[in-house]
């Protein structure tokens, strides 16, 4: 018998859920854990994040329900402008990343990248370390019922890799010779009064 990383009855909660309401948001509690959920999941979906904060809290977002971009130096109120017009559902967290120019990211590494983007996930699994509870949050013209049964077949993530530190190179930006005159120039200045 296959294993599955749901547990049947919270998909039947799932299920049960769609059948009372026609909402575009179902929430459950879950057992399955934020980064399982990722690495299970990760290659279904276009996009895919684990955000874990400080103070233990973790965000599994997979997918995305709505999303926005913006650019320029006022790039975090456009977002913000973009996120209080869309009349987005209460109670789920909204994803966001920024590049620290305001017109974006200036490297080949990071091309395709936006200045500042928001997104809704569809599927979004928050860890408070108290509790973990599970949103499908509804994608314009589709079915929870997808989601659902896709959600339904996910098999638990096999054992991590042993980690590898393989042949890397590490480059600083900008070169460290650079970065220290810059900031002796700084204390120097600092230490004379002159830096305002």
């Amino acid at each position: 018998m296959t294993q599955v990383l749901f547990p049947p009855e919270e998909i039947e909660a799932l299920r049960s859920e769609v059948a009372a309401t026609d909402g575009d948001q179902l929430t459950i509690p879950t057992v399955v854990q934020t980064v399982d959920l990722v690495r299970s999941a990760a290659p279904l979906f276009r996009q895919a994040q684990l955000i874990c904060h400080p103070d233990g809290t973790a965000v599994a977002g997979l997918g995305a329900a709505w999303s926005a971009a913006a650019a320029g130096g006022d790039r975090f109120a456009g977002l913000q402008a973009k996120i209080d017009m869309a009349g987005l559902p209460a109670g789920v967290p909204i994803l966001s990343g920024f590049s620290y120019h305001p017109d974006g990211p200036r490297s080949e590494d990071w091309e395709g990248f936006p200045s500042a983007a928001a997104l809704l996930p569809q599927v979004t699994l928050v860890d408070t370390g108290n509790e973990r509870r599970l949103i499908l949050t509804r994608v314009p013209g589709l079915d929870h019922s997808d989601l659902i049964e896709l959600l339904s077949d996910l098999e638990p993530p096999g054992p991590a890799l042993p980690f590898d530190p393989g042949d890397h190179s590490v480059e600083s930006h900008p070169p460290t010779a650079d970065w220290r005159t810059e900031v002796e120039e700084a204390l120097g200045a600092i230490a004379q009064g002159d830096l305002t």
